[in-house]
């Protein structure tokens, strides 16, 4: 605290300044020394003319302020006396005092956003730089509130918000998100942390004049986007408003409007919170003290000033009750002067009653905040429903604390807005906290009670379903925010479930887990339901509480109660609820007050005129301009509407005099819906009661039609767009509504919310439209790359863990999991054989994978031999739900989606060394014909994807304790393996899981703040829309958009089907018409509680308690859908309906006797437990024979409908109904038909049982649905004496079906061909079998075409046997032999085929021929007697062609003299497999063939395996060939870390401190390096658990043996000095193994003569010594010597470009050198060209992906870069030698025989060679393409040499020589230096016998050859003269023995001569 003398010293705020005398420098502000006492004026908005000021501040007595004399203490007006300020108040609590942290953060815990503001500004103001003010306005606000509210503990402030206790009956205050954090994570999101981008793109961002100006007049939500978007702007502009007036207005303005916002709640907090740290409010108080000393009269700018500062803190207060004392002492100032102008008249009447209404809203507040200390009256509430959290607290679901609920008010007015909105909202929670609190609260006693064997059984009759053992699978991110994938134990009853038709966890259902019997738990929502991820017990949840820690619910196991109430639809209704204030809700004196005389709506006045001819001519369609197509871009309509001469009666009407309307007649109605239009269209509360048929939606649509041909009458003049709101309570209602509009209407129509199935509204969906916006579009993409950027980051972390869930990890990734002791002994222990080339993973071994996939194998293809029929589809209320509730996202979401999580998982999977995965684990068959195994493929695919998931995910983990006890991990069994597998897996994923959490924050913010930009651009949309279409449950959650756009007229379908809340929470304040549509006699609201519709009436409607109290109403009366017979039984509930004529003429059902008709049964029903649900299967099976029966009168499939009133019913009767039989009947429950029709429909009513219940069926609302669907027909099958024994309604229904002959125990059928037959009376399914094809049991017995009779049963369809198959035998003649046909007659006669001898003429062989066939044109099938050249005979048939490849066997020579037997057509191809085994350079026997080493030419790389140890350690996997870089994960690992690289990149030094010290000395240096301590020796002073002294060193790992309890292991003799007693010993803890210290210290001084580079091993078990600190000087050393070498070895980007631009620069790589050749190869068009082609294709294809390889490798080394080029020069040469062959050769001889084809065809075999392979070239290999090139340079040569011989004409004379030069030359055998000599001397002697001047062979220039710098093959060595140091020469020797002769220093390489290899050296 400071002093008094420091805070005398204190300055008044000098933020206005003068414009005319300027302000200070900032030197001058610094320079505070030397400052006088500022004298200058006071400004005007501070300068009083009163001789006394309101407010002062604390100083001493005599000091002057800028601001002129202030009094030390004011008296304020008005106000009590508690409430005055003085000067000692201000000095004891002015800078004591601090304001409370922000919404509700914990104040004890950290520093709130004012302390640290606090703290920053008191720098400044001891720096000089501005003076402390927020203090003196803190002081005002803590006197106004007194010191009651704060803590006890701390001086912080307590919140202002309700101070009730948490939880009193049973409901506990909203909590609202900390935004402390928030804030905080706003300031970091602009001031650099992680985006730069954003940062500079900030800084260019000014909120000036301009800005500000142009944001007023615009959307509330889009002001509140542009404020919050840059919160540094935000932040100057603040500054800025503090020491500028005007500007300060300006911005008092912008907000105001943007305070009237109500769909960004979000951001209004992040908002709230930058004006506080901001000093806004402080600001605001200064300009008010300024105005109360302003005498003149207030002019309009202070008096709109003033009306923005009331908006402004109304709108706060309002939305955040807890920041009042923010905003007291403005509300104090703005009292005073309101109260002084107003006894001065000074003030206009407009600004009193809003300065009113924050009084009462203040006051109201204020008394809330009183603890509730008196007694519960009755019927009084105790506490304010708009504090409640929607979801329950824990005393709610435990049962401790008791709802209060009241009745709804059915008849009768309630109080108030505040009476009515309790009730509904206290009904509506309770209809979803009821069956959870109820259902836990009898868990639990069944639990505690004493029969434990009745426990299961007594749980499954429970209200709620309970889950065992549920557990945390993974994370998920998706559209809701961060999720989790939960995980069932799949009990055997979990197995049992029928998730296709079970109602379990389906989308939005409400779920509360626990691990401690619900004392404390986890509310969650289920937000996925995959079929196939929940049949194997996986569903994905989004927790409510906002505050749950990934922590929390990791790795435990829940208990989980799954509540039957559809959690979603309740969420945005309830919370809508709490938003209405008095005067939000319209329709107050009817929907409250149930006023009855209704008047017009407002927008009517009297002589109102509205044109009624769209309602005439009924096919006119409505034009209407267009704006949604281009948001705010009118599109005018096209006028071209042609009304009849009729209609002109009907164009001008005055509406309200309904006497001046057209006749009924006109307007296409009659009587009662006549009355009912013109209700609707002049009463701006109406309500039409639609029984079934009567047309309500005809109706619906004939008003919507009026009115928006009219709009411009209710539209007004202020030219506002007001869209009409269409509600329903379901999509298909909706859709259905809205496909009825667009008929007739062409302008905007919106449809707004869940998944639409209608196509015809396909572009009427509001993504289509988010497309169409512009600069609020690019809000929410910037929003949404926010967002993106946090999603990606946990979308990683989630799918790494979700991989690590569900495939195997490598060993070498789980290393550190494991531990050294465990990972060599998964390693060294293992006794099988391995092939070491390949990155083998010994965990796929250990875990028997194999073993898992031949069991998956099996099940495959038994699942596939155990196909089940498919059945038709069905559909439930549980699917319209799961289908039609799913929220809508943004179209973003799946865009390439299953693209970016395929790559996302291939990324992983690297990253992560995942060694085996159901992917990599099949291959998929793409061969069409190989179905089966495809579809196996799949099976099994599916199988063992879920037997992994299954074994990784099971909760038997072992424990860490049980896991250091195991020694051999390959002696385990099985479950053991998993079990501990599954330990090393969860520590896996804990790290993970660390990682989200640290994300989770910004993530979960960045998506409000999306959410929001979504909803304020969602809002732009509707404003353009003239209809706009929702559900009532996305009008809930739109109600804050609504409320802004202010639909002027709202018409509710199915209005009697909602429960009341669902429809007030749609209605707006600018609601001025409202029209309810629906039939309360049908279905009516369904609550979850039965309790609540019975005790409290919650089932009645907001439509039908209207009508109960006496509000006048429509009812329609002449019904259109039924026959007469059928809707005699729906008069039974409606008395007056009558009947139209058209239903009078409909035509009677075919096959049946009647049209009607109720078969009556007794057989039980059967109840399925699990959905609690009824079928009767012989119901079931008498619906689908019914059915089937009617097909076969002709009926469509589309024109029948089967119902039935309970879910299991709809499943038993679909196992009936196969679905090739019947698909497109439509089989579903009664409540999903609401509002549809057919011409037949099938009534299963299931109930029959011997306890006498009928259940609903004694409801007469879902009576009257069920009998009203039919058109035609109607059958209905029952138990009708139980139902009429328990239902009067039930009762009159069968007395009279009884008395008209409807009524029976089975259906006669009546056969349509034989009407005079006694009819099949039908009691059991089994019966329709005697109608087998719907006639009788008589034969057709009608000639058909073909003149046999019909042999089918007497069948209705196909009559005239136009599409009949005759199936009797065929009697044609078909020859002349008198063969008859043998097929079936309706099969078409061919052409003879019955088999006969006959005599081919060609060959005069005897065959069997087919009748039909001429004898000379069958081919014959006798042998060929034909020899062939070969000298062998024909193998093929006599008619066929011979044979072209002779296969017999033949003893044969190859060139090379080696003998074999092959096929004789086989000669020309066949290639020596004789074995090479020559001696290579390497010394290895060559393991190619004759062939493949071209007769010893170019022998293959050698294959055998290197098994050289390299620097790291690791052994070479490769060939023998020049090592590459160990591809092993690197083992380089510290006590802070390991590295993550492979071991032959070189690694990154740990830059931690060395962390070796102990009691006597310790390390300086940095961890990577060589320690700078010598080893402490002396003893360890720690005590193992065995309570013995340790026997290790001071400061080191305590060894884990003990020398007393351990005796023989630590005394066991290994090098001597065991056994002494004051021996100490070494823990290795790379290998675990316990060295004697002496013997190690010697052992790792050694030094090698030879000076090698490598890493000293453990003694015991040459386990490589990398964490041992008291060796770590040796160890860093040596490391940093392998790190030297590795830079060495590797390649880097530089030389692949050199290698690149080398390869690239060759001619024939650019295809130049192709063009110019293309008249040389014309010569030897077939073979040759073609071969030339497709090498040079070849060649460039090959070095483009090699190059292109090279540069994605991240590991490569110079040598495997320079073997590359290598090839590239071999491979140039061998292709421009055989160019030049085929070109010398045809200049002289013109024709190519054998010996040059075959030279010619070997390079290209050498360049296919070349190009097959990317491994490194041997030196074998060079010098054999080397020596094989040469013998074609010396062949190019004599051919020059031949033709110039033959110019001379001396050819003849040389023709021995030539002969002689050619043998030589195209030797099979190897072209050697001797050979080339002995050439050189024929050449010779023919140049000294012909004497012809240049004749000889010029020396071709030789092959050069590219070397490395040096290659990476054996050890590595450091100079022995040179220390350590960073210049100690570091060089590799080559390993074979050549090293030892002379080494020649050339341009700074050092090369070995004998084999001319390079080696490397760092420095001279």
């Amino acid at each position: 605290m400071e002093s008094e003398k420091d805070r005398s010293n204190t300055r008044p705020p000098e933020k206005f300044k003068d414009k005319k005398r300027g302000s200070q420098t900032r030197g001058d502000r610094n320079d505070s020394k030397e400052r006088k006492p500022d004298t200058t004026e006071t400004p005007r908005h501070f300068k009083s003319e009163r001789t006394t000021q309101p407010v002062g501040f604390a100083r001493k007595q005599g000091q002057r302020s800028s601001h002129g004399a202030r009094p030390k203490s004011v008296t304020y007006q008005n106000r009590p006396a508690d409430n005055s300020i003085s000067s000692q108040n201000q000095k004891n609590d002015i800078f004591r005092r601090r304001p409370r942290t922000a919404f509700g953060a914990n104040e004890n815990n950290f520093k709130t956003n004012s302390d640290i503001r606090n703290e920053d500004q008191g720098n400044n103001w001891r720096n000089g730089k501005f003076p402390r003010r927020q203090n003196t306005f803190q002081n005002i606000a803590d006197d106004n509130f007194g010191r009651s509210h704060r803590s006890p503990v701390s001086d912080t402030h307590l919140s202002f918000g309700n101070p009730i206790s948490d939880e009193i009956n049973g409901c506990r205050p909203k909590v609202r998100p900390n935004t402390g954090m928030q804030s905080q994570y706003s300031r970091d999101r602009y001031s650099g942390w992680n985006n730069e981008k954003e940062v500079q793109k900030g800084r260019q961002m000014v909120i000036g004049f301009p800005f500000l100006k142009n944001l007023i007049g615009k959307d509330p939500g889009y002001i509140i986007l542009e404020l919050t978007k840059n919160k540094s702007a935000l932040k100057d502009c603040l500054k800025r408003a503090s020491e500028n007036q005007e500007f300060l207005e300006v911005f008092l303005q912008a907000l105001s409007e943007a305070y009237l916002s109500r769909t960004t709640p979000g951001l209004m907090i992040e908002l709230f919170d930058s004006l506080k740290e901001g000093n806004f409010f402080d600001s605001v108080v200064f300009l008010l003290i300024d105005v109360m000393g302003n005498g003149k009269e207030i002019d309009s700018p202070v008096k709109q000033m003033l009306k923005n500062i009331l908006v402004i803190i109304n709108g706060q207060i309002t939305r955040n009750p807890s920041s009042l004392f923010v905003v007291s002492r403005a509300c104090t100032l703005l009292g005073q002067i309101i109260d002084g102008l107003s006894k001065e008249d000074r003030v206009v009447d407009e600004i009193v009653p809003m300065y009113q209404d924050l009084v009462e809203h203040k006051n109201k507040l204020e008394k809330e905040q009183k603890t509730y200390s008196g007694r519960k009256e009755r019927q009084k509430p105790p506490d304010d429903f708009r504090q409640y959290s929607v979801c329950p607290s824990p005393s709610e679901i435990t049962g401790t604390a008791r709802p209060f609920l009241r009745r709804n008010k059915v008849e009768g007015e309630y109080d108030d807005l505040d009476h009515y909105l309790d009730v509904q909202f206290r009904l509506l929670r309770e209809d979803f906290v009821g069956p959870l609190r109820e259902g836990i609260t009898e868990y639990i006693k069944i639990k505690t009670s004493k029969k434990p064997n009745q426990d299961e059984k007594s749980i499954r009759k429970l209200n709620i379903k309970i889950y065992e053992n549920v557990s945390v699978h993974t994370p998920v991110v998706t559209e809701h925010g961060l999720c989790y994938k939960m995980k069932l134990e799949m009990s055997n009853f979990i197995k049992r479930v029928n998730w296709s038709v079970s109602k379990r966890l389906m989308y939005g259902s409400l779920v509360c887990l626990t691990d401690n019997d619900f004392n404390s738990f986890y509310l969650a929502t289920v937000v996925g339901r995959d079929e196939e991820d929940i049949r194997n017990g996986f569903f994905i949840v989004h927790f409510e509480q906002e505050d749950v820690k990934t922590y929390e619910v990791l790795h435990k196991i829940f208990r989980m109660a799954e509540t039957s109430a559809y959690f979603e639809s309740y969420r945005h209704v309830l919370s809508s609820m709490q938003t209405f204030r008095q005067g939000d809700l319209p329709f107050e004196k009817y929907i409250i007050y149930c006023d009855r005389n209704v008047e017009a709506p407002a927008y009517l006045k009297p002589g109102s005129t509205y044109d009624l001819r769209p309602l005439v001519d009924q096919d006119i369609e409505l034009q209407s301009e267009r704006r949604l197509q281009t948001i705010g871009t009118r599109i005018p309509a096209v006028a071209n509407n042609r009304f009849s001469s009729t209609s002109t009666e009907a164009k001008c009407v005055n509406i309200l005099n309904k006497k001046g309307w057209p006749s009924k007649e006109l307007l296409h109605l009659d009587e009662s819906q006549y009355d009912a239009v013109q209700t609707a269209l002049t009463s701006e509360f109406s309500i039409i009661q639609g029984p079934p048929g009567t047309g309500k939606t005809y109706i619906g649509l004939q008003i919507v039609k009026a009115l928006l041909h009219n709009k411009s009458v209710w539209l007004g003049s202020d030219h506002r767009i007001r869209p009409m709101l269409v509600v329903c309570y379901t999509n298909h209602a909706l859709d259905q509504f809205l496909e009825g509009i667009a008929k007739y209407f062409k302008g905007d129509i919106l449809r707004v919310g869940g998944r639409s199935d209608s196509m015809v509204l396909k572009n009427c969906n509001l993504k289509h439209y988010r497309k169409c916006l512009g600069k609020l579009q690019m809000s929410r993409k910037q929003a949404r790359e926010e967002l993106d950027q946090h999603s990606d980051e946990l979308r990683e972390l989630a799918k790494t863990i979700e991989i690590y869930q569900t495939e195997i990890v490598g060993e070498r990734f789980l290393r550190e999991e494991m531990g050294p002791r465990l990972y060599n002994s998964l390693v060294q222990d293992f006794r099988g054989n391995i092939d070491r080339r390949k990155r083998y993973s010994y965990i796929i071994k250990w875990l028997g994978i194999k073993r898992i996939e031949e069991i998956s194998r099996q099940q495959a293809e038994q699942a596939y031999e155990t196909k089940t029929e498919e059945f038709v589809n069905v559909e439930d209320n549980t699917k319209q739900r799961q289908r039609h509730m799913v929220t809508e996202t943004d179209e973003e979401d799946a865009t390439n989606a299953p693209e970016k999580e395929q790559e996302l998982l291939q990324k992983i999977r690297r990253r992560a060394g995942i060694v085996f995965s159901v992917e990599h684990g099949i291959q998929s068959k793409k061969d069409k014909n190989k179905k089966k195994e495809n579809l196996i493929q799949q099976i099994f695919n599916r199988i063992l994807k879920t037997t992994l998931e299954r074994k990784i995910s099971d909760n038997d983990i072992m424990g860490q304790d049980e896991a250091d006890y195991i020694q051999d991990v390959w002696r385990l069994d099985h479950n053991t393996k998993w079990r501990m597998y599954r330990m090393w897996i969860q520590n896996l994923c804990i790290k993970e899981y660390n990682k989200i959490e640290a994300r989770r924050t910004r993530f979960e913010l960045a998506s409000e703040r999306y959410r929001e930009a979504m909803m304020q651009e969602d809002k732009e949309i509707m404003k353009q829309a003239s209809v706009i279409g929702m559900t009532t449950s996305c009008a809930a959650r739109y109600q804050a958009v609504l409320r802004d756009i202010g639909p002027r007229i709202i018409i509710v379908e199915e209005a009697a089907e909602v429960l009341e809340a669902h429809i007030v929470t749609t209605l707006s304040k600018g609601c001025e018409h409202l029209i309810l549509i629906g039939d309360h006699k049908q279905l009516r609201p369904n609550p979850t509680v039965y309790r609540l519709a019975i005790k409290y009436r919650l089932d009645v409607s907001l439509f039908e308690r209207m009508i109960k109290n006496k509000m006048e109403f429509n009812c329609l009366k002449l019904q259109h859908r039924m026959r007469p017979e059928i809707s005699c039984l729906v008069k039974h509930i409606y008395p007056d309906l009558l009947d139209d004529g058209s239903v009078k003429s409909y035509p009677n059902v075919k096959g049946v006797s009647t049209n009607i008709f109720l078969v009556n049964h007794e057989s039980e029903e059967k109840i399925d437990e699990d959905i609690k649900s009824y079928s009767n299967p012989l119901e079931a099976q008498y619906a689908a024979q019914l059915c089937q029966y009617l097909l076969l009168q002709g009926y469509q499939r589309h024109e029948i409908t089967i119902l039935t009133t309970y879910t299991g019913q709809l499943m038993c009767i679909r196992k009936f109904m196969p679905k090739a039989q019947f698909e497109g009947v439509k089989v579903t429950v009664v409540d999903n038909f609401q509002g549809e029709e057919n011409k037949i429909i099938i009534l299963s009513l299931v109930r029959s049982n011997k306890i006498e219940k009928i259940g609903f069926l004694k409801t007469e609302n879902r009576i009257c649905v069920a009998l009203s669907r039919a058109k035609y027909g109607f059958y209905v099958l029952g138990n009708f004496n139980q139902l009429a024994a328990y239902s009067t309604l039930w009762k009159r229904i069968t007395d009279e079906m009884k008395e008209n002959g409807c009524f029976g125990n089975g259906l006669k059928l009546c056969c349509q061909n034989h009407p005079q037959d006694n009819a099949i009376v039908a009691v059991e399914p089994g019966d329709f079998k005697k109608a087998p094809e719907g006639g009788c049991q008589k034969y057709c017995d009608i000639r058909l075409k073909c003149g046999h009779v019909c042999k089918r049963y007497c069948h209705v369809l196909d009559r005239a046997h136009e599409t009949n198959t005759c199936v009797e035998p065929c009697t044609k003649i078909l020859c002349d032999n008198g063969h008859k046909c043998p097929h079936r007659c309706f099969v078409k006669c061919g052409p003879c085929q019955v088999p006969m001898d006959k005599t081919i003429p060609i060959c005069e062989h005897q065959q069997i021929v087919p009748c039909s066939v001429n004898p000379l044109k069958f081919s014959c099938r006798a042998p060929c007697e034909h020899i062939l050249d070969c000298g062998h005979q024909c193998d093929k048939a006599c008619g066929d062609a011979h044979t072209s490849h002779c296969k017999a066997t033949i003893d044969f020579t190859f060139p090379c003299g080696h003998n074999s037997v092959i096929l004789c057509g086989d000669t020309e191809v066949a290639k020596c497999q004789h074995p090479c085994e020559a001696i290579l350079k390497c010394e290895h026997i060559c393991s190619g063939t004759c062939s493949t080493c071209f007769s010893g030419k170019v022998h293959l790389p050698c294959r055998h395996e290197c098994k050289r140890i390299l620097v790291c350690g690791h052994a070479c996997n490769d060939y023998c060939n020049s090592c590459p870089p160990c591809t092993e994960y690197c083992e380089n690992r510290c006590v802070h870390s390991k590295c993550n690289k492979s071991c032959g990149e070189p690694c990154v030094p740990c830059q931690e401190q060395c962390s070796w010290k102990c009691w006597h000395y310790k390390c300086n240096r940095l961890c990577s390096q060589p320690c700078d301590r010598p080893r402490c020796n002396k003893a360890c002073k720690k005590r193992l658990k065995c309570k013995h002294s340790c026997i290790g060193f001071c400061g080191e790992p305590c060894p884990n043996l003990c020398r007393i309890c351990n005796k023989e292991k630590v005394t066991e003799i290994v090098f001597g000095y065991e056994d002494n007693s004051n021996a100490r010993f070494v823990l290795l803890e790379d290998c675990m193994h316990v060295i004697e210290s002496r013997a190690l210290d010697k052992y790792m001084q050694m030094k090698d003569e030879s000076n090698s580079i490598q890493l000293k091993g453990c003694p015991l078990c040459k386990t490589t010594i990398r964490k041992c600190l008291r060796y770590g000087k040796i160890v860093n050393q040596a490391l940093e010597d392998v790190e030297r070498v590795k830079q060495q070895m590797i390649g880097n980007n530089g030389i692949i470009d050199r290698v690149s631009r080398r390869i690239k620069e060759n001619p024939i790589f650019s295809g130049t050198f192709y063009t110019n050749r293309i008249r040389i190869m014309r010569m030897a068009r077939s073979r040759i060209s073609t071969l030339d082609r497709y090498n040079i294709c070849e060649y460039q294809d090959y070095f483009e992906s090699s190059l292109t390889a090279f540069k994605k490798a991240r590991l490569f080394t110079e040598t495997q870069l320079l073997s590359l080029e290598n090839r590239h020069r071999i491979a140039k040469a061998v292709i421009e030698l055989r160019c030049n062959i085929k070109e010398n050769y045809a200049k002289v001889n013109g024709k190519m025989f054998n010996g040059e084809k075959e030279m010619v065809i070997l390079t290209s075999e050498f360049v296919e060679r070349l190009t097959k392979n990317l491994g490194v070239l041997s030196e074998q290999e060079i010098e054999d393409f080397t020596r094989e090139i040469q013998r074609g340079n010396v062949y190019v040569q004599f051919l020059k040499m031949k033709r110039a011989i033959k110019s001379a004409g001396k050819d003849k004379e040389a023709t021995d020589d030539f002969q002689k030069v050619e043998s030589l030359i195209l030797d099979v055998q190897r072209f050697t230096e001797e050979r080339e000599t002995e050439i050189d001397s024929v050449i010779n002697h023919l140049k000294d016998l012909l004497k012809i001047e240049g004749l000889g062979i010029t020396e071709e220039e030789r092959l050069e050859i590219v070397k490395a710098v040096g290659l990476s093959k054996g050890h590595w060595f450091k100079c022995a003269k040179s220390k350590y140091s960073v210049n100690a020469l570091i060089f590799h020797v080559c390993t074979r023995s050549c090293w030892l002769d002379a080494l020649v220093k050339l341009h700074d390489k050092i090369i070995c001569f004998k084999c001319i290899n390079t080696l490397k050296h760092l420095t001279s």
